[in-house]
């Protein structure tokens, strides 16, 4: 299929088989191949587009196209795109003027890209908090390789890792960004299975003046359960009910139903309650906000600016209707059982 004018994509699986964003999420890698390709200069991929080489992903799902080059340049316009039946809105291919943070160059299929922690840094200064979080929490679970049956053990490779990125950071002090930089940075947890739950995160973070965690291991009959946030001193289960936990058919989606029901019970029996989040709650913020207040309760102390100041309401570069997808987007193409 045509990319643009000089550049042609085949994608690597069944269209008619293809998740719509599974074809937004190749697009978006075959975009960076071509930018790079189409230059007489092999230019440097930084920035969200080196994470997303790098196989992390945030939360926008039709990011721009990211490339170091020290002389201003204008950015380029990368038009839409039709794949089938899914069409893939336009994004521009951006040219950033900060160099990376320190000289090490990685390589991915023989693309140069920054450094990956290097990339993280320059988004946790510059993108929008929500892209920069969900990143951040993208990023340290797939280098501490989190289970969430080690936790001790990969929450331990993830501080490691948490130290080397604030310790290259510091090479920024002084810098616009460094500060939002140092929180984001601070607060990310590897916990967080996907961009959502990241996001989930992201506003707990920023309502909670207490600890909370993510993937909370309890049992109930011998069976070890994992909540997505759990605030202990509440005692309140904050879940995300994404559709790839539903399972793929009808069956899958009536057991995954009756598993809901006998975990939740049995943590009701304990004295928890719950609170469920779903993609549509994402459409609104101001109100999802509101509802995990409430869900909190008063607070006896207040939240430390660490992590009230984590909060921007996100831009439309952001989470604009081109840059991810909203709820009813993939729901009506799906079986009616969804």
């Amino acid at each position: 299929m045509r990319l643009h004018r000089g550049a042609y994509v085949q994608l690597p699986f069944d269209l008619s088989q293809a998740k719509p964003w599974e074809i937004w999420e190749s697009i978006a890698l075959a975009r960076i191949i071509a930018s790079v390709q189409q230059g007489k200069t092999t230019p440097l991929v930084v920035g969200s587009s080196a994470l997303l080489l790098h196989g992390v992903r945030g939360w926008i799902s039709n990011p721009n196209v990211e490339l170091y080059q020290p002389q201003r340049r204008t950015s380029q316009l990368i038009p839409p795109c039709r794949c089938g039946t899914i069409s893939v809105p336009a994004t521009l291919r951006v040219y950033r003027r900060t160099p990376p943070i320190t000289s090490e160059r990685t390589q991915v299929s023989g693309l140069l890209t920054e450094h990956p922690y290097d990339a993280l840094i320059r988004c946790a200064m510059h993108d929008d908090a929500l892209q920069a979080f969900a990143l951040g929490c993208s990023a340290l679970r797939k280098w501490c390789d989190f289970s969430n049956f080690s936790q001790d053990v990969c929450r331990g490779r993830a501080e490691d890792i948490r130290k080397e990125i604030l310790s290259r950071l510091e090479r920024a002090k002084g810098r616009r960004g460094y500060a939002r930089a140092q929180r984001i940075l601070s607060a990310i947890d590897p916990g967080c299975s996907n961009p959502a739950e990241a996001a989930l995160a992201w506003v707990v973070r920023a309502l909670c003046p207490c600890d909370f965690s993510t993937q909370y291991e309890s049992s109930a009959g011998g069976r070890p359960l994992f909540a997505d946030i759990a605030i202990p001193l509440c005692k309140l289960i904050i879940e995300f009910d994404g559709i790839e936990k539903l399972g793929s058919t009808q069956g899958e989606f009536d057991r995954a139903k009756r598993s809901w029901v006998q975990r939740e019970q049995a943590l009701q029996d304990q004295g928890w309650h719950f609170l469920r989040v779903n993609w549509q709650d994402f459409n609104d913020w101001s109100e999802l906000r509101r509802r995990i207040r409430f869900a909190i309760g008063v607070a006896s102390k207040p939240i430390p600016a660490r992590y009230a100041l984590l909060w921007e309401p996100p831009s439309e570069r952001c989470d604009g209707e081109g840059r991810r997808f909203r709820a009813h987007e993939w729901h009506e193409s799906d079986e009616s059982w969804t």
